[in-house]
């Protein structure tokens, strides 16, 4: 998927090159086509796509009322069973249109790859792979075509309001904290040069680049409270009971702000993660941010290499700055996000400069 990341990292720098004040409606175009393009082989070329008005209005009924597990349903079922006529109808309404929603959100882009099969034009994707594999076994078992359907669908259903939460958060921090901007810049100067962009060969040997990643996913973690879990078997944790089938949810927030392994935890401070002579790096919060045991995301190495890849150009082409030249520096504050299952910055504005000479680089016209 490296060759489409890099293509989409590059047309999200020339819309940010000519139309800065939109970044946030290109962004969200930015990462649905990354999704698309891999689970089907769909690229959105424009901030008006239908697609991206479906995703936006499936994650809003979906995650709306709460991840799963966490729901009013999950703790107390026979909610479920109330007709949609009486009092508290609206649960079973609710659900009935999520469900209509994300049968759509499965079926129309996967409506699309077999029609471009059919043509013989299909870009390969993660569906179409799934789909030759399945015609070559002489498949014919709906319900193994189902499961391919679902979890195509999940590859972008799942990565995109997370992954579009992670790359705003990026901005805003980056609008906040220009001195840790310039002090990747600095290094993205040195060892990717002026007149290229960088990608992914160049990772390794961008270590602060690294850290910035590190400390935006640990800052304000797009989903503050993580996925539920169930347990499977009666525990106890330091005396307290934990029953079989307990609903568990893992305070991420919590974990990222304890002070006794981030201190200082509301400043954004990459360093913390940096290695050094007789330093140790505080903990990898990727080793939460992504989730626990079998629930772990899937996805987290392809959404990890896409935000390094973005956040790198990003910070290699432009300069992020506050709106005004003459604002004192903004001071955060958790209220500068929505509170929800997926913690999304509020809109917020700043000036997006190029600081590279972009017409040496054709890439920005893709």
């Amino acid at each position: 998927y490296q060759p489409s990341q890099e293509h989409e990292v590059q047309k999200l720098l020339g819309d940010l090159n000519r139309e800065p004040g939109e970044f946030r409606r290109h962004i969200r175009r930015f990462i649905a086509s990354v999704m698309l393009t891999a689970a089907y082989g769909y690229r959105v070329t424009s901030v008006d796509d239908p697609f991206i008005e479906m995703i936006e209005r499936t994650n809003k009924l979906i995650l709306g009322p709460g991840l799963p597990g966490t729901t009013v349903v999950d703790h107390f079922p026979f909610l479920q069973h109330i007709p949609t006529w009486l009092p508290g109808g609206h649960i079973r309404r609710h659900a009935n249109l999520a469900h209509q929603t994300a049968e759509e959100i499965l079926n129309r882009p996967f409506k699309f790859v077999l029609e471009h099969r059919a043509a013989g034009d299909a870009i390969p994707s993660f569906a179409s792979t799934l789909l030759s594999q399945y015609e070559q076994s002489e498949g014919n078992d709906p319900a193994q075509l189902k499961r391919i359907i679902d979890v195509a669908g999940s590859l972008y259903r799942a990565g995109t309001d997370s992954t579009f939460t992670v790359i705003l958060t990026f901005m805003l921090a980056m609008t906040l904290n220009p001195s840790a901007m310039k002090k990747a810049q600095a290094e993205l100067d040195a060892v990717v040069g002026r007149d290229k962009l960088p990608t992914m060969a160049d990772r390794s040997s961008l270590p602060y680049v690294e850290c910035i990643l590190k400390e935006t996913l640990r800052w304000h973690p797009p989903f503050p409270m993580g996925i539920s879990h169930r347990s499977l078997d009666e525990d106890e944790l330091e005396g307290m009971r934990i029953p079989k089938g307990s609903i568990i949810m893992p305070n991420i927030w919590g974990m990222m702000h304890d002070e006794d392994h981030f201190p200082d935890n509301q400043t954004f401070k990459p360093e913390r993660f940096g290695k050094g002579e007789g330093r140790i790096p505080e903990l990898d919060p990727t080793l939460a941010i992504f989730g626990f045991g079998r629930r772990i995301c899937p996805g987290r190495h392809f959404a990890d290499a896409t935000v390094w890849l973005t956040i790198a150009s990003i910070l290699h082409a432009f300069d992020i700055l506050p709106e005004s030249k003459t604002e004192e520096k903004p001071v955060y504050a958790a209220s500068r996000f929505y509170t929800g299952a997926i913690s999304i910055p509020k809109p917020f504005k700043c000036r997006i400069l190029p600081r590279i000479n972009t017409s040496s680089m054709p890439s920005f016209e893709v």
